[in-house]
């Protein structure tokens, strides 16, 4: 078989693995054994691998006595204790291999060569730039890999990752021809990844980070990464934002320091579910998670600095491992619950309006500030997630005052908790003011001082906003900036103010004092620009517009008046489209772009009729305008000019095709004049031998005027004073056609006396 597997905790007297290229034991689980005999591999394509079932949680074997050796293995989360050596010559550790002696294959750095190709192909890998000599082996956890400008001639080139794959330190450095990472399966990484501007990254795998060491960093240079998890003892670095797909973030030992950039995982969780030891360091970071689950926080440091921490509108779990966080944002807009568990202390906590929040029973959320105010159209929904059994709300600093609240199972205590006017007691509560509190809205998110390259604003008055906040009433308000209301703001109309420097008013309306907070964001508002492709044809929804925006704080939201909400549109009709861009701190910009289309395609023919009944030298002369040149012609008589000659009577159509490929038909109809016909009526002589008979022609058909010509030279259309005989007459049109007629005059006998 290819795979050998030990499920559950086991004792052996003797342990024989053969007939296998791989060992996998489950993951948490104990093989006891007096001795242990498996295959080993044969060299660098060719290592044995024994594996932890489960990443990050390894399995382990215990041997009292003896040695234990073999070559060319690869082992990942699985140790080895008991009193016994265990020794791996030539081998690869990956996560904890605690106990094992393992003896490493010198690592090298190994360039990528010769454009596409899969990950395990060795053909691909040489120990210089370029190539073209193989190095023979494809890379190990030991080696440094680099895709560099040797490594793609040609555009469309991309390296596959079709196995696991496994390297120390992962570099792309001035790759050329944008070439792709692809594929799904595993890639371990013992040391640095550095990602380059210019590649695709399209892998949707998991990165697994196992470092050892410090000094460790990530650059993902903007790309989107498909997840990320932590398995090592050492330290990692982020070099700048991070974005990570759905598979999110699995932390499950080492030390993460974020360096305050952004972590933007808002379609996956952040989760740590091992024992092990490990140090998250979260400095002035923003981290947008869907969920965030320390479900044990055994040997969990977290250093939450100034962070912020927001889950997003489809989040459903906060578990925060009874872990202290600086500020955290729930909102609950689209599953009809978020259950918070695992008794936590924040700096601030604040609940979106609309949220429906649910805190796991008999467990207390310990806050400096507590932050939860709904609306009329949407309320907070606050309880216990087991009706009946209470849940706990402890503040430390002023009092709280919220409004627009459904709560039950809740007991609030270390301040007064001012519910507001508007809320409902669904029973089971205590410590919680019911009345006198009227709602207060919240000023914008951001507001938006557009000054090019960013910096300060002065003479921001502060004192401006104060009445969208009163609502008609008479509240006090008093400007400072921190949100303990510890410094107040020296002149509040005329503040210089910073980018991301947030103000707050403490407002007073006589019952309790509320907090609304103002962001600036002091920056460029976002910059449009527009590549539009106009549509083919007149009439035609083809058009495109690929829209650019450079922005200080991406990303950005797109909201086209057409409802799409993409950067770029396409399948449009010829017009004007109007586009509002927002970036993350909720400053906007708009813009315009106009589709265009050709003029209508109209072909039309002018025609030349044949010259005589039944001839074959008519013409139809084409004149195309509108759409876009070049132009190719198809009539259905097989021809492909522009024009036709040599034509017959009859009705000729063509089929005109543009440069876009758009159409148009136009036909005509040629008509033959009637057939020229020539004939003579006769007046015999009077008297045998005199000349007074006559030829009288007539002409129809044709085109006039006629020409004639008598067989006598006479050019007259008619003939007098003619003596009997046979006469012939040839008549020409004005297009040259003829025609001819005879009549043959008779005179009577000769008189004789």
């Amino acid at each position: 078989t290819t795979a050998a597997y030990l499920f559950g905790s086991n004792s052996f007297n003797d342990l024989s693995i053969a007939n296998c290229t791989s060992l996998n034991v489950e993951g948490g689980s104990v093989q006891t054994f007096s001795s242990f005999t498996y295959p080993e591999g044969t060299g660098c394509n060719d290592y044995f691998q024994i594996s932890s079932t489960i990443q990050g949680s390894p399995a382990s074997f215990i041997c009292t006595a003896g040695v234990i050796g073999k070559n060319w293995l690869q082992i990942t989360d699985v140790t080895a204790g008991g009193g016994a050596t265990f020794n791996a010559f030539n081998s690869i550790g990956v996560g904890n291999v605690t106990g094992w002696n393992i003896t490493a294959v010198a690592g090298v750095t190994l360039y990528w060569f010769g454009d596409a190709g899969v990950w395990n192909d060795a053909a691909h890998w040489s120990l210089t730039s370029g190539g073209p000599v193989s190095y023979g082996c494809v890379p190990s956890s030991e080696d440094i890999v680099v895709f560099d400008d040797q490594s793609f001639t040609t555009s469309g080139q991309t390296v596959d990752i079709d196995a696991d794959a496994y390297c120390k330190d992962m570099i792309w450095t001035g790759v050329t021809n944008n070439p792709e990472l692809t594929g799904w399966q595993d890639i371990y990484i013992n040391g640095s990844l550095t990602l380059d501007p210019n590649m695709i990254a399209s892998y949707s795998g998991m990165f697994l980070f196992g470092a050892s060491d410090a000094g460790n960093t990530i650059l993902s240079a903007g790309k989107t990464l498909g997840g990320i998890t932590f398995n090592g003892t050492g330290e990692y670095d982020l070099q700048d934002d991070l974005t990570i797909n759905w598979s999110g973030i699995l932390f499950n030992s080492g030390t993460l320091n974020t360096n305050d950039f952004v972590i933007n995982c808002a379609q996956g969780d952040f989760r740590s579910n091992s024992s092990s030891p490990r140090e998250l360091n979260l400095g002035a970071s923003t981290i947008d998670v869907s969920s965030w689950v320390v479900s044990d926080n055994t040997n969990f440091s977290l250093n939450p600095g100034t962070s912020v921490i927001r889950l997003g509108s489809n989040a459903w779990e906060f578990n925060g491992g009874d872990l202290t966080y600086n500020d955290v944002y729930l909102v609950d807009l689209n599953w009809g619950g978020l259950t918070v568990k695992g008794s936590n202390t924040f700096n601030l906590l604040n609940i979106e309006e609309g949220a429906e929040i649910a805190f796991e029973e008999g467990t207390t959320q310990t806050t400096t500030m507590l932050q939860a105010e709904g609306s009329d159209e949407a309320h907070i929904f606050l309880g216990s997630t087991l009706a009946g059994s209470t849940a706990y709300l402890n503040q430390t600093a002023q009092e709280f005052c919220g409004d627009w609240l459904e709560i039950q199972d809740m007991t609030a205590s270390g301040t007064t908790f001012y519910a507001g006017i508007n809320s409902v007691d669904n029973g089971n509560n205590s410590g919680w003011t019911w009345s006198g509190v009227t709602a207060i809205n919240q000023y914008p998110a951001a507001m938006c001082e557009d000054v090019p390259g960013g910096g300060t604003v002065a003479g921001i008055d502060l004192t401006a906003l104060e009445a969208s906040i009163d609502g008609g009433n008479t509240y006090t308000h008093t400007w400072y900036e921190d949100a303990f209301l510890t410094v107040p703001v020296g002149d509040p109309t005329n503040v210089a103010v910073s980018d991301l420097q947030v103000f707050y008013d403490a407002v007073d309306n006589g019952v309790c004092i509320n907090t609304a907070e103002v962001t600036y964001s002091v920056v460029s508002s976002p910059v449009l620009s527009f590549v539009i492709t106009d549509a083919s044809c007149n009439g035609n929804a083809d058009g495109d517009i690929d829209m650019t925006v450079a922005s200080d704080y991406s990303p950005c939201t797109y909201a086209w008046d057409t409802g799409a909400g993409t950067e770029d549109i396409s399948g449009l009709l010829a017009g004007t489209y109007d586009v509002t861009v927002t970036d993350i701190e909720g400053c906007q910009n708009t813009g315009s772009a106009t589709v265009g289309e050709p003029a209508l395609l109209s072909p039309s023919i002018s025609g030349t009729d044949p010259l005589c009944n039944g001839d074959s030298n008519g013409e139809a002369d084409l004149s195309v305008s509108g759409g876009t040149s070049p132009y190719s012609y198809l009539w259905d008589t097989g021809a492909t000019t522009e024009d036709i000659t040599g034509l017959s009577a009859g009705t000729y159509s063509v089929v005109v095709t543009d440069a876009n490929g758009c159409t148009s038909n136009a036909s005509i109809t040629l008509t033959d004049p009637a057939v020229l016909t020539a004939s003579i009526s006769g007046t015999d002589p009077l008297c045998n031998g005199s000349s007074d008979g006559e030829a009288d022609l007539t002409v129809s058909g044709g085109t006039a005027s006629y020409t004639y010509l008598w067989d006598g030279g006479e050019i007259s259309e008619d003939l007098t004073n003619i003596p009997a005989g046979t006469y012939t007459v040839y008549v020409s049109d004005a297009n040259g056609c003829t025609s001819n007629a005879s009549i043959t005059l008779t005179e009577p006998t000769a008189l004789t006396a």
